[in-house]
């Protein structure tokens, strides 16, 4: 009987800057949500803002509004208000970078009732938490240069990254802007990641029917899933601050190597695209018209393989 896994990689929580991350580090709720989460990116692309605004009228009312990233003008698109079940009451405030949308009457310390950066309504419209009419693809404002990649043995991916985090620290002070006049804690971005598995078993014969029902391969721990993705995304994307390549991967002490898989595969379940100098590889949704691209591993073979939409042939490391 042949044994493999697909390991999908969901974020824990939408994509923040690296100044969002520092407002939210002290968040609870935020904190709490990000619990799950070993396995982050850094990343960097053009800061992504709402334009040319148009104030909706009460709870019932629609949001025009337009998302600019760099030279990449995406409206006119609309958010109906009706759908966020909103009190009859409301004061919306609204700039580039965030929509914050109160109750009325205000009171002291009063938390928003619903907000959203760019990136968060991406993320909710992907998932399906909110529509955004106009908005059929969120791929061309979610592409990335990757600089790192990193795992959290101890705490989770927020802690590593704000408690004195080498290479957070060196990406913001080597790397340049994009945009001259942008702040690069404005475009660098934090992608915090947990990761589900899917367990595919084979050419099952009457022989193997104990085994497969009874788990033939041994269950795997979320660390050991995480320790095996970053070794193959540092591998595959050759990251300029990951200094390891892990050349020697799929074999490893921590991962998967070992664990009674003949093959295996990572994919990052987002509408999300990562580009290095190297390689690019794209999120997606598995078994639907908008498949990931796949990092695919079987015995000492490891391979990017693309999606059918994209003629690049999968490459060989």
């Amino acid at each position: 009987m042949r044994k493999s896994g697909i390991y999908l990689m969901h974020l824990s929580y939408p994509p923040i800057s690296n100044q969002e991350g520092d407002w939210l580090y002290n968040d609870p709720n935020v904190r709490d949500i990000l619990k799950r989460s070993k396995l982050y990116f850094i990343g960097q692309r053009e800061e992504l803002l709402f334009e040319d605004v148009a104030h909706p009228n009460g709870p019932d009312g629609v949001w025009v509004f337009n998302l600019k990233c760099g030279a990449q003008i995406c409206g006119p698109l609309a958010l109906d208000f009706g759908q966020l079940d909103l009190p009859d009451s409301i004061q919306v405030e609204l700039g580039p970078k965030c929509l914050k949308i109160r109750a009325l009457p205000l009171h002291a310390d009063q938390e928003p009732v619903y907000w959203c950066t760019p990136d968060i309504l991406l993320y909710q419209h992907s998932h399906g938490v909110v529509h955004v009419t106009g908005l059929a693809d969120t791929k061309p404002l979610s592409t990335f240069k990757l600089h790192y990649v990193g795992i959290s043995k101890k705490g989770d991916s927020f802690s590593r990254l704000f408690d004195g985090h080498v290479n957070r620290s060196k990406i913001l002070s080597n790397e340049g802007q994009i945009k001259t006049e942008a702040r690069l804690t404005d475009e660098v971005m934090l992608f915090m990641f947990h990761i589900d598995d899917i367990s595919i078993q084979t050419d099952i014969g009457i022989s193997d029917i104990d085994e497969a029902f009874g788990g033939g391969v041994d269950s795997i721990e979320q660390m050991t899933m995480v320790a095996d993705a970053e070794k193959a995304f540092a591998n595959i994307m050759k990251t300029h601050y990951n200094r390891e390549s892990y050349d020697s991967y799929p074999k490893s002490k921590d991962g998967l190597w070992g664990r009674g898989l003949d093959s295996y595969a990572f994919a990052i379940n987002e509408q999300l695209i990562f580009q290095t100098n190297t390689c690019q590889i794209a999120g997606g949704e598995l078994f639907s018209e908008a498949e990931p691209d796949l990092i695919h591993v079987s015995g000492e073979l490891v391979s990017l393989i693309s999606t059918p939409r994209r003629s690049d042939p999968p490459k060989e490391h």
